[in-house]
């Protein structure tokens, strides 16, 4: 049957079962909220504010990892692996070398940023990871903002073009940090001598590398 939850009307759920309704379980993760708790959404995994947050699109994030476990399974416990908690949303992503990014220019996102190493404004993603944004295709931190509206090294007009160069990407192997630095200490993790080198045409292929590299 259809119940209304939450605060106001817009909290609605449609077939909620008289069995979950009878145990008090949060409609969404199925934890107990105990007898003397009267709504239907928990605080315990922010299901009490699942309306209001929306995950990632474009590439998506899930609102739990395929792996997580309701009984046992909170943000603060459960273990990372394939799947990571995203920064941006209250969701994980697959860190399959594509699903950690987000495409903020393209539907339905359709926000503009500065990338932060090199302070060019087009194509531009961010990291879900790190929350950083960063060239689609490849930066140079040595460019600064002057060159925002310069040619990209490689036409993105033409994708055959655009496939056959090659940029330098250093990759942290503990923590994933993506840069066009050759430091070889990771500014993120503060680990030393730990940023591998990769040479392909984009931060999408060599994350693609690095992840391969793990497996």
């Amino acid at each position: 049957m259809a119940r209304f939850i939450g605060d106001s009307d817009d909290m609605q759920l449609d077939y909620i079962s008289d069995e979950e309704i009878d145990k008090n379980l949060c409609v969404i993760c199925k934890v107990d909220m105990g007898s003397n708790n009267p709504r239907q959404l928990c605080k315990k995994t922010y299901c009490e504010n699942e309306k209001d947050n929306k995950l990632c699109e474009n590439m998506d994030c899930e609102r739990f990892p395929p792996d997580w476990n309701f009984d046992e399974d909170t943000e603060e416990n459960y273990q990372e692996g394939q799947w990571k908690k995203c920064a941006l949303c209250i969701g994980y992503f697959d860190d399959d070398g594509l699903g950690d990014i987000l495409f903020i220019e393209e539907q339905p996102n359709n926000q503009r940023a500065k990338c932060n190493l090199c302070g060019k404004n087009r194509n531009i993603v961010q990291m879900k990871g790190t929350g950083q944004y960063l060239c689609q295709n490849a930066c140079d931190e040595s460019d600064g903002e002057s060159d925002e509206e310069s040619e990209d090294d490689c036409d993105d007009e033409n994708e055959n073009e655009y496939n056959d160069c090659t940029f330098n990407y250093y990759i942290c192997k503990y923590c994933d940090n993506i840069t066009c630095d050759d430091n070889p200490d990771c500014i993120t993790c503060k680990k030393e001598t730990c940023m591998e080198l990769y040479q392909t045409h984009s931060q999408s292929a060599a994350l693609i590398l690095h992840n391969e590299k793990k497996v």
